[in-house]
């Protein structure tokens, strides 16, 4: 079964930034993936980027999202943009070691 990820980043602004490829500085798009929305896992990468199609919720329906941001000095005091969902309703936070670039 594929991994699901619910957004709990972006509250302020509505929702995440996501890119058309997973590098942090390739095409933004016009819309944020919307805090509260959920996406199935289509990719991984070491570097923290998600490659995911929406499931509910509103947003671009496919893109590349960063699931957690660094803190100041690059490791403790980041912030998760996305977590794992264990099962309905309920969601898991990521282990604190993953890493990820913060969105630019």
């Amino acid at each position: 079964m594929a991994q699901l990820w619910e957004v709990v980043g972006g509250q302020c602004a509505g929702g995440i930034p996501v890119r058309t490829e997973a590098q942090a500085g390739s095409q933004r798009e016009r819309e944020l993936l919307a805090t509260g929305s959920v996406v199935r896992e289509l990719e991984l990468l070491p570097s923290g980027r998600l490659r995911y199609a929406l499931v509910s919720g509103s947003g671009p329906s496919a893109g590349w999202v960063t699931v957690r941001l660094t803190g100041p000095t690059g490791g403790r005091g980041g912030k998760d943009l996305l977590t794992r969902k264990t099962s309905p309703g309920l969601s898991s936070e990521l282990p604190a070691a993953t890493p990820a670039a913060a969105e630019g």
